[in-house]
């Protein structure tokens, strides 16, 4: 679900952040794009306390998002400088989201391969 979900969050950016214009655009992008992202935050605990032993799930779920807090810390400014580097506009920031999401959902991938094999109907 995880992979599926940071996909569709990343073709959401590409394909309707980008050329969005006017005010119709901008709240189906913004419904489209929370419905997708809110699966990241939702999902991402369940998955470590699925994976992890009773004992470590709270130690698991807290280094997960200490790592995690660094990409927030440094994404405002990372955003700002690629608004201003473009005028203003923002197709370059969309674009940077949107493939970083598809990069995200394609570590998801590589690491549930990893874990799962190259099955995809395997339980985990």
């Amino acid at each position: 679900m995880q992979v599926l979900f940071c996909t569709i969050a990343g073709i959401v950016v590409l394909a309707l952040g980008i050329p969005a214009s006017n005010n119709a655009a901008f709240i189906v992008y913004a419904a489209l794009y929370g419905f997708s992202s809110g699966a990241f935050v939702s999902l991402l605990p369940a998955q470590i306390a699925h994976i992890s032993p009773v004992e470590r799930i709270g130690v698991n779920v807290g280094v997960t998002f200490a790592c995690i807090s660094f990409a927030g810390l440094v994404g405002a400014p990372i955003a700002g400088a690629i608004v201003d580097a473009n005028g203003g506009k923002f197709w370059g920031l969309n674009l940077f989201s949107g493939i970083m999401l598809l990069a995200g959902a394609l570590m998801f991938g590589v690491t549930r391969m990893g874990v799962a094999g190259w099955q995809l109907a395997k339980k985990i």
